[in-house]
């Protein structure tokens, strides 16, 4: 009976965590399908002119960021994610006001969305990595993935279907998406801070200690930067470039992100069966390596209209997976705070704002082939990073290998 209550208390748990994290998804989607009506509300011709919104989401993400690891620390999680998701969905019932009535406050307003959407992510990862210790928190990581990607697919068809009238309609039914994750908040049991020692292996600890857990912690805030970054970039900005790019209609370059995140969700269910059964560092290597081929090629050979869905189909199964990788490596040698999960989460929530308005710049300078190099470069630098950690890595195993070989010959001879 213990056993199945804690099983019970411990899907409740996940299941608020990924409700939490399909409201954010869901919160960041929209943008990108109503830019060019918010541009228009606004009083400004080029959607590309919205950029400021991502700078401003980008500078509220990094607030609520650390302010979400400090409260983690301190507070209950379950009061401050429910406060985080009623600030989140009163922001997005002003958008529409706020775009009617000017830029600035149009920019607060995505301020407070992005401040309390990156401290909603926070609380859901800092509770997913203390309620699933050490290895067990890889698939849960992964199925925020696979729950992002979901939210983000259907979210496009919805509106488009059902919603076409207005941006207020729009607004207003993903302010009300907030509810079930409220639901499953309010009746869920967070788990408490764990102590230091309870979620790494012995061996995990003593690689953690002679690394130091705050480096291995701002390198996996980086690479979540680079990797979200590149999500949003193409999520954002993907029907902007094929309606510029190949001057297609609204609803059918309105598909792409349907596309984009439908692959991303079924690739991370694929990921939370299949990667418990590999190295997580060679399984990273192998599929960022796949995704920086995949722009390599497309930006050389494939630049023609009839590719751009395989291309964002295809770049959504393998890299889909990738963003959540750098969590469950750290999480696998140390036990993450509060504070640090901020950094990791503040990682992810600017690369989910500043990422796009950096290529929202590059754009509006050099065009839409910005959007390809974008993804392209912020693949290749994770990539060249973690092929450089697994060189170190093979270098320590190889010295510690010799090491044994020593003291067992020493021993012998003794």
């Amino acid at each position: 009976m213990v056993w199945k209550e804690r099983s019970r208390r411990s899907h409740v748990r996940a299941w608020s965590c990924y409700a939490a994290i399909s409201y954010v998804a869901l919160t960041v989607t929209i943008v990108g399908l109503t830019l060019q009506d918010l541009a228009a509300q606004a009083g400004l011709k080029d959607p590309r002119d919205m950029r400021t919104i991502f700078l401003a989401r980008c500078s509220g993400a990094f607030c609520g960021t650390l302010t979400g690891g400090w409260l983690c620390d301190r507070v209950p999680l379950k009061p401050v994610m429910f406060m985080f998701i009623l600030l989140s969905a009163m922001g997005l019932l002003l958008v529409p006001v706020a775009a009617c009535s000017s830029l600035n406050l149009l920019m607060a307003d995505f301020f407070l969305i992005g401040f309390s959407g990156a401290a909603l992510v926070c609380c859901s990862v800092t509770s997913a990595c203390w309620a699933f210790p050490g290895a067990e928190a890889g698939p849960v990581l992964t199925g925020f993935a696979g729950a992002y990607g979901l939210s983000s697919a259907i979210l496009p068809l919805l509106v488009s279907e059902t919603l076409a009238s207005g941006v207020i309609e729009k607004y207003v039914f993903v302010a009300c998406a907030a509810l079930p994750a409220l639901i499953l908040v309010a009746v869920s049991q967070p788990p408490a801070k764990p102590r230091d020692d309870v979620c790494c292996s012995a061996a995990s600890r003593v690689s953690a200690k002679q690394l130091g857990s705050w480096p291995l912690v701002f390198a996996a805030g980086f690479a979540q930067l680079l990797l979200q970054g590149a999500s949003a970039s193409l999520m954002n900005w993907c029907v902007t470039f094929a309606r510029l790019q190949f001057d297609m209609v609204s609803v059918t370059a309105g598909l792409l992100v349907s596309l984009l995140q439908t692959m991303v969700t079924i690739s991370s269910l694929f990921a939370s069966m299949y990667q418990s059964r590999f190295n997580l560092l060679d399984l990273a290597i192998v599929q960022l390596a796949m995704s920086t081929a995949l722009m390599i090629g497309w930006w050389t050979f494939c630049l023609q209209r009839e590719s751009i869905f395989f291309v964002v189909g295809i770049y959504g199964f393998v890299a889909g997976p990738t963003v959540s990788y750098s969590t469950g490596l750290l999480n696998q040698y140390t036990t993450p705070n509060g504070a640090q999960m901020s950094v990791i989460s503040l990682g992810s929530n600017i690369g989910t704002s500043l990422a796009p308005f950096l290529c929202g710049s590059l754009m509006k300078t050099w065009g839409p082939m910005a959007l390809i190099v974008t993804v392209l470069v912020c693949n290749a630098l994770v990539l060249a990073a973690m092929i450089l950690v697994k060189l170190v890595e093979m270098q320590r195993n190889a010295a510690q290998q010799r090491q044994r070989i020593i003291k067992r010959a020493s021993l012998q001879v003794d």
